[in-house]
């Protein structure tokens, strides 16, 4: 999640949920640098509801990366996962209106996770820059 941009860095800061470090906050530039692959993607609601979303994701800082990928998510835990961690800011900062999970409940492709790819596909989603291969 993309929270600002930083004049000390002078580049774009992202909070992301990674398996080797947990919740932190990296530059984009360093951000882009690990993925073949990299879609930006705005969520179509307020500017109030974008903002509690990135305070939340913030306060998320530190937590650990959440590895069960099976278990049905919740938005206020102790460990999230990079979609898991997206989707809870955003239904915690829409009090549940702005689900960016089309499929919450069991599905065979996905379990009950929060696929990278169902946050892709949401209608709450529009696509704003892509690379891929």
């Amino acid at each position: 999640m993309i929270v600002g941009w930083s004049d000390y860095y002078n580049d774009w800061l992202v909070v992301e949920a990674e398996p080797s470090t947990g919740v932190h906050v990296t530059t984009f530039s360093t951000f882009l640098t690990r993925y073949e692959t990299v879609a930006i993607e705005r969520v179509a609601v307020s500017d109030a509801i974008k903002e509690a979303a990135v305070q939340f994701a913030l306060a998320q800082v530190g937590k650990s990366y959440n590895w069960d990928f099976f278990s049905k998510p919740k938005v206020y835990d102790d460990k999230y996962y990079c979609s898991q961690l997206v989707w809870a800011a955003y239904m915690a900062a829409s009090n549940g209106q702005v689900n960016l999970d089309p499929n919450p409940s069991w599905s065979w492709e996905y379990g009950y996770a929060v696929a990278p790819t169902e946050v892709y596909d949401s209608n709450w989603t529009y696509v704003v820059y892509y690379n891929g291969i």
